[in-house]
């Protein structure tokens, strides 16, 4: 299948989101690596880019199947402006590479800092109160909720590539509740579909 024209960042690779990232919270959720990551994440500012002024996210990958293993990078794009601020706000750090006897810095390579995974932890608590005050406004939040209290999750409409955040609800009539704290937005995803699809 043919790659569209504003996905493709050289001969070889393209990118996997649409725009660049331009929100702070996204940029940093993207760069959190989660428990299962398979490779470091970081903003490259000069490492392998496609173009030498425009930062890039990159993902470094590698998994085993039927004996055989493959390795590779995902490209991201993100806003110069944006990836200015990180660093600025010290939220991204140089990558340490430890070695026997001494730890190699690479400057190009730039890491989420625990200043930087706080800001994201505390960001998503507070967009996912939001989340509960658009499910249960304030002249209903003493009623007993609709949903189960202990399956509240949170995602991005494209999964490990960012996009729009959003807040899942298990409802009680089975149905899954899907909330954009910062567009408002809902999405209802039926229970009989939920069933089907496994969602």
């Amino acid at each position: 299948m043919p790659i569209p024209e504003n996905r493709r960042r050289d001969e070889r690779t393209y990118w996997m989101n649409d725009a660049p990232v331009t929100d702070i919270h996204e940029a940093l959720d993207l760069l959190t690596e989660p428990w299962d990551a398979s490779g470091p994440r970081f903003l490259d500012v000069g490492y392998d880019l496609a173009n030498d002024s425009t930062p890039e996210i990159h993902f470094e990958w590698s998994r085993e199947r039927n004996g055989q293993w493959s390795s590779g990078t995902n490209y991201l794009q993100i806003d110069p402006s944006l990836a200015k601020q990180l660093e600025e706000r010290g939220f991204v750090k140089p990558m340490e590479i430890p070695h026997m006897g001494y730890t190699e810095t690479e400057k190009r390579k730039l890491v989420i800092t625990p200043v930087g995974k706080k800001y994201v932890q505390l960001t998503l608590e507070q967009k996912q109160r939001k989340a509960v005050e658009l499910v249960r406004p304030r002249p209903y939040d003493a009623l007993a909720p609709l949903y189960d209290p202990t399956r509240i999750f949170s995602s991005r409409e494209h999964n490990w590539w960012g996009g729009k955040l959003y807040f899942s609800f298990e409802m009680m009539n089975g149905e899954k509740l899907h909330v954009y704290p910062d567009t408002e937005e809902f999405g209802v995803i039926p229970a009989e579909q939920k069933a089907a699809t496994g969602a």
